[in-house]
């Protein structure tokens, strides 16, 4: 390796991926941040999110991103630091740091993410910045050298990012405000409406993972605890994959138009080579099954799915440090305009 210690970060609004390239070791855990009595953090990641909709009242148990941005500086630099803990004990002051930013946000939110890495608890030595649509893209292999126009569409928690890319960069990009938390909030209104039964995000989350599917799949059916809506008393209530996918599907659909929409928008020629070699789909929400079939079946395009698509931008992060000239593609904040 070129240098002693060097993390790969993807500071995901769901999750969290971190690898050490030095020393060869993965991490993928919860972006969440317990916070008691408003000042101290007493549980971070996945041990944060088991408290998520359990904590009394004095601790608040969220993720300090916000709609795929730093939304909370001091607490995403204590989550990353405990997490870095996990996997080196070592001083993080002389690493070198790699991360992962969305491709659609401002200067001022990307100086967000080098603030986080290079401030008083990291004190990273020197940091990097790659967009997260070129991470996607070496993880799939993309020929950066080639003027082929390439689509990549990455769903995740907060967000859907989509990005055309040619000759190794982003040409034309979208961010929409749309993704798995959405789709579980509408899996919460949806058993609210049809049962009189309130539950919470992450019994939908689990709904939507274990029961969800588009086009077709087989249906099944899962027993879930939540409160009535008329008596304020537990109640368990069996639910099926019709009503999951009856309350995810719309918002499916809000992504594919807007898909459609940034197809459209795109020079022709790319256009040509699009169709030619499909899109290529990541993130999270991409494991719904029989999601790629339902994107093509509404578009008329092949799909590529990541084979992890929850890690894939980590994993294209890690190609890209590895490789010397894949390297060049990041860039320092420095490289960026002094004015915001």
């Amino acid at each position: 390796m070129f240098i002693n210690n060097v993390f790969g970060i993807d500071l995901g609004t769901g999750n969290i991926k971190i690898s050490s390239l030095s020393k060869k070791k993965f991490i993928n855990e919860k972006n969440m941040v317990a916070v008691k009595d408003k000042d101290e953090v007493i549980a971070i990641g996945d041990m944060a999110y088991e408290m998520y909709e359990k904590a009394p009242i004095n601790i608040v148990v969220n993720c300090p991103m916000v709609n795929g941005v730093v939304g909370h500086i001091n607490n995403t630099e204590l989550l990353l630091y405990g997490l870095l803990k996990k996997i080196s004990p070592l001083r993080t002051k002389h690493s070198h740091f790699y991360i992962v930013v969305p491709t659609d946000i401002t200067e001022v939110q990307k100086r967000a993410f080098f603030a986080v890495v290079k401030g008083a608890v990291l004190r990273a030595k020197k940091v990097r910045i790659v967009e997260k649509a070129i991470a996607d893209a070496a993880y799939f292999g993309i020929d950066f050298a080639a003027d082929k126009g390439k689509m990549i569409v990455n769903i995740g928690a907060e967000t859907t990012e989509l990005a055309i890319l040619a000759a190794g960069r982003v040409i034309i990009s979208k961010t929409l405000y749309t993704g798995g938390n959405m789709l579980d909030e509408a899996i919460c209104t949806l058993v609210r409406r049809r049962y009189n039964l309130n539950i919470g995000m992450k019994t939908a989350a689990i709904l939507k993972k274990e029961l969800s599917y588009v086009c077709i799949g087989e249906p099944k059916k899962l027993t879930v605890s939540g409160v009535n809506n008329v008596s304020g008393l537990p109640r368990a209530v069996e639910i099926s994959s019709a009503v999951v996918n009856e309350a995810i599907l719309e918002g499916l659909d809000l992504i594919i138009d807007s898909i459609n929409s940034l197809i459209e928008r795109t020079p022709p020629e790319l256009i040509k080579d699009i169709v030619e070699t499909g899109i290529y789909l990541t993130g999270g929400v991409a494991n719904i099954k029989n999601l790629p079939q339902y994107i093509k079946l509404e578009l008329g395009i092949d799909i590529n799915l990541a084979q992890n698509p929850s890690e894939s931008t980590i994993k294209g992060l890690t190609t890209i440090i590895n490789n010397k000239v894949l390297r060049k593609l990041a860039y320092s904040i420095q490289d960026m305009p002094s004015k915001i």
